[in-house]
């Protein structure tokens, strides 16, 4: 089952960092996100049903077929990438990269601070860019 997820995950997922800035201050918020999409609903609910997280269809146009879609993040994220790790291929670099993405980031927790310190916001940053990199289309 590792590594049927590893392949679904090769073949037709996705493995990124999100950013997203909020609020006058510029806050800056980065997470770790594996996802899945697919016109078949087999697949999909294996993940939701063997890793948890969350189950999405999202209808399409008539002429379309809906779109089935499976996501995690943060820990759970990096929980599964850790257990397939082994049996990827395609997607091996951005799965070490999220990795090292979560341990870093769970070492620099600043509880009870509302704002990151600058260089910790800047070693997101880095990681972040490099999983942009990594995730290119066409390149």
């Amino acid at each position: 089952t590792k590594a049927y997820a590893a392949g679904l995950i090769d073949g037709e997922g996705y493995i990124g960092i999100s950013h997203q800035t909020s609020g006058r201050a510029k806050n800056s918020n980065y997470q770790l996100r594996v996802a899945i999409s697919m016109t078949t609903k087999q697949s999909v609910e294996f993940m939701k049903t063997y890793f948890g997280g969350n189950y999405y269809i999202k209808p399409l146009e008539e002429k379309h077929k809906p779109l089935f879609m499976w996501a995690v993040s943060g820990d759970n994220a990096s929980q599964i990438l850790r257990l397939i790790l082994p049996y990827l291929q395609v997607k091996k670099q951005q799965a070490l990269l999220a990795i090292k993405f979560r341990d870093e980031w769970q070492s620099q927790k600043d509880r009870g601070r509302k704002r990151c310190r600058p260089e910790v916001i800047e070693a997101r940053e880095i990681i972040y860019k490099q999983m942009r990199i990594l995730n290119k289309k066409g390149g």
